[in-house]
């Protein structure tokens, strides 16, 4: 088992995250920290490099469906490199487009905000 480790590069524009070993309950809130603490602003790049990550579970995949989220809300790009073993588990989730695709472009919340119905 490879030991976890979470380092960050940052600039201005550009933010490289890498993580190695595990994200699980134990690991993903040092993921999550590790990012806010580069707080990629508007138009910022982030490259979220999990290549070198052996094992993912649920609480690791929320973490990237979340900060997937918080990428489009807040308007900077988000790249995540998969290891074999994230790739994997994000087909089996059916979430390839939604965290492997290409980065979508930033959503943009409009002055006036709108309300829908559903009926159910």
């Amino acid at each position: 088992m490879q030991a976890f480790d979470v380092h960050s590069q940052c600039t201005d524009e550009r933010v490289r995250v890498q993580v190695l070993g595990e994200v699980d309950l134990a690991t993903a809130p040092r993921v999550a920290s590790c990012l806010a603490a580069c707080a990629p602003g508007r138009g910022c790049s982030v490259e979220l490099d999990l290549s070198e990550v052996g094992f993912i579970d649920s609480t690791g995949v929320h973490l990237l469906l979340r900060v997937k989220a918080e990428a489009r809300r807040e308007c900077w790009t988000l790249t995540i490199v998969p290891s074999d073993a994230v790739r994997r588990i994000v087909s089996v989730l059916a979430l390839q487009d939604a965290l492997l695709g290409p980065p979508l472009p930033a959503f943009e919340a409009s002055p006036r905000s709108s309300t829908a119905t559903v009926a159910v």
